[in-house]
Parts: C-alpha cells; sequence; structure tokens
C-alpha cells in the first residue's frame, strides 16, 4: 500500500497534490510569521515570492506545452509514452492530451520556478553595506529567465523543423528515413524543449548577474560623498 501510494504521489497525477502540498506549506509560514511579526516582518515577502515564482513558471509550462501539443501530439504520446491518449495508432483523443499537457507542462517547471526564485533571494540576501532590492523589481527580473527560455526555446524549433537535428539522437534519424511520427514537427517539440531548459538557466544566471550589479551600484549611489 506505501509503495502504492509512493508510486503515485512522484507520478504526473500526483504532481497536483505535490505542488499543493507545498503551497500550503508555504502559506501555512507565511500566516504563521505575519501572526508572529505582522505585516512589518520579512519572511512573509519571501515566501509569497517563491509562491509567485513557481506559479509563474508553471503557468510558462502549461504554455509551452499547450503550444508544442498543437506542433506534435506524437512527442507527447510517442516521446514520453502516453500511450493511453491514442484511440487508433495514429489517432489521439486531443482534449484528453491537452489536459494531461498541462499536468506535463507544470511537473516539468514548477521546481524550476522554486529553485530560480530561491537563487534570486539568496543573492538579494542581506548584507552589510549592499541595499537590497524590492520585491517587485525581484519578481519582474523573473520575468528575464522565461523571456530567454522563449526566445532560446524558438531557435530550437526552428533548427528541429528543419532537420538540423538529427545529430542528437539515431531515432530522430531513423524517424526521418521511415517518415514516421511527422519527424520534423517531432524534432520541433525537442528543440523547443531544449531551448526551453538552456534559455531558463541562461537567464536564472543573467538575472542572478543582475541583482548583484544593482546591489553594487545602490551601494556606490548611497556612499557618502568621498566614502570608500
Amino acid at each position: 500500500m506505501i509503495s502504492d501510494l509512493w508510486r503515485w504521489l512522484v507520478s504526473e497525477q500526483g504532481t497536483v497534490w505535490r505542488i499543493g502540498a507545498g503551497a500550503a506549506v508555504l502559506l501555512g509560514l507565511l500566516a504563521w510569521d505575519v501572526r508572529r511579526r505582522g505585516w512589518a516582518g520579512e519572511r512573509w515577502r519571501e515566501y509569497l515570492f517563491l509562491l509567485a515564482a513557481t506559479a509563474v513558471a508553471g503557468a510558462y509550462g502549461v504554455a509551452n506545452d499547450q503550444i508544442t501539443l498543437t506542433i506534435s501530439w506524437e512527442y507527447f504520446v510517442y516521446g514520453k509514452e502516453l500511450y493511453h491518449l491514442l484511440r487508433e495508432p495514429m489517432d489521439v483523443d486531443m482534449p484528453a492530451a491537452r489536459l494531461e499537457a498541462v499536468l506535463v507542462g507544470v511537473q516539468a517547471t514548477w521546481w524550476a520556478g522554486l529553485l530560480m526564485g530561491a537563487a534570486v533571494l539568496l543573492v538579494n540576501n542581506p548584507r552589510p553595506n549592499r541595499p537590497r532590492l524590492a520585491y517587485r523589481e525581484l519578481l519582474r527580473l523573473m520575468l528575464l529567465p522565461l523571456a530567454t527560455a522563449a526566445m532560446l526555446g524558438a531557435i530550437g524549433g526552428i533548427l528541429g523543423r528543419a532537420g538540423l537535428l538529427t545529430w542528437a539522437s539515431e531515432d530522430f534519424r531513423a524517424m526521418v528515413r521511415e517518415d514516421t511520427f511527422r519527424p520534423y514537427r517531432f524534432m520541433a517539440v525537442w528543440g523547443i524543449h531544449l531551448g526551453g531548459y538552456v534559455g531558463a538557466l541562461v537567464g536564472t544566471g543573467m538575472a542572478l548577474w543582475h541583482v548583484r550589479q544593482r546591489r553594487k551600484a545602490l551601494a556606490k549611489k548611497s556612499q557618502p560623498e568621498g566614502g570608500e
């Protein structure tokens, strides 16, 4: 029974419950901090920021997978082995596939948003003579990884559609030779997802660098004239 419960929790079907449980914990900590320290406290803002970062990343994942499902449902059914979505060998239940893509999209991105948010908060931690950035500015910076993910994802999609990603897998080369699963669309979606992950990583690095530079600039600006 315990093993069955564990398998369900780590499955796509358990994603919503895991995210809900995590959100409930953060909201509980938020409420506890507000009760202890009032609205002047700092922790509740951090918890709220992490929730927002997770939600933004999850929303991006859902939108991305709805688009890529439209391009190549074969990628999801055959690439991710979601065979239960098939009505016939080459006939997919699209409404069910779209619902499944929501779960897949959230599962693939919510943790990335949480990690990105945590990294930004870490770089924005209090330091002597280093003013912190406002949470409003930090939240705007969280859009940077999404923008770079979309940009590099688009480039990856173009490369895949042009057949320039066959080097990545023998399966791709076999699909092209046999003309199965609409191979160029399949590779386009693979390229979008790969580019998205790389872009998110690059964008996160850029956001962290921006936080550090902004804090340095604010510290220099706040120094008395002629000070060190």
